[in-house]
């Protein structure tokens, strides 16, 4: 992990489902964060003192984003030593007989899924990356409107003034 690694910052947002058990409690989840691009990912790994250019990291990345796929197609998992495994699983519903069972009618997906590494050397389960990682509760969360419309809109409400971001922030 980076030394100067950033806070993953932690919002609570309260169960307001009444048909729920667990209604009034309070969840964590993550902040939404934007992603990096290619190119970002690409300038931060030659910031590490690699000795490829950011074009040719770009080059490796695209490849690798073309491969994995191509070779997990194939029903061969792809594993990336300090990282995980990349692999097939399907997404079926079941039969009464074998002789019922249509691939077109039964298997509704076909995934591909990721396994963090966890060796010795490189766990990166989430109970360890847990620990390598540095988290902080920033404030609440709000959610307005609908699921069945997609114009959900997060509200973040910070518990403690932040230097960089003070107020309710929307996201977009």
């Amino acid at each position: 992990m980076a030394k100067n690694q950033k806070t993953l910052r932690i919002v609570l947002r309260q169960n307001k489902n009444e048909d729920s058990r667990a209604y009034g409690k309070w969840y964590a989840e993550l902040m939404d964060r934007e992603s990096i691009s290619t190119r970002a990912l690409a300038k931060h790994i030659a910031s590490h003192g690699s000795p490829y250019t950011e074009d040719m990291i770009i080059g490796i990345l695209a490849a690798l984003s073309r491969c994995i796929p191509e070779i997990v197609s194939e029903g061969t998992g792809v594993k990336l030593d300090g990282l995980g495994q990349f692999y097939p699983s399907l997404e079926t519903t079941g039969a009464e007989t074998p002789s019922k069972f249509s691939i077109q009618e039964n298997v509704k997906g076909v995934h591909i899924r990721f396994l963090p590494d966890s060796s010795k050397l490189d766990n990166m389960t989430s109970r360890e990356f847990r620990d390598k990682c540095s988290l902080s509760i920033w404030g609440m969360v709000t959610t307005t409107g609908s699921t069945k419309t997609n114009n959900l809109v997060k509200t973040y409400h910070p518990l403690i003034e932040d230097e960089q971001e003070v107020g309710d922030i929307e996201n977009p």
